[in-house]
């Protein structure tokens, strides 16, 4: 097997590190959102069975 450049390998790793960021950061934001209309949503409805079942819902359609 053809021995690959020391660089060319860094900037592979490089690479995929940075789209695991990119990745990371996305999942973040998206937990962000679900954190803030929860938030919205407490003080709109302060029953906690509602809110449960409104955060299991919002859980599940994020997972899919």
């Amino acid at each position: 097997m053809a021995q690959r450049s020391p660089l060319k390998q860094d900037h592979l790793f490089y690479a995929r590190m940075q789209n695991d960021v990119y990745q990371l950061i996305a999942v973040m934001n998206v937990f962000s959102k679900v954190r803030e209309k929860t938030e919205h949503d407490k003080k709109s409805t302060n029953h906690p069975g509602i809110q449960i079942l409104r955060n299991y819902r919002r859980m599940n359609l994020m997972f899919l």
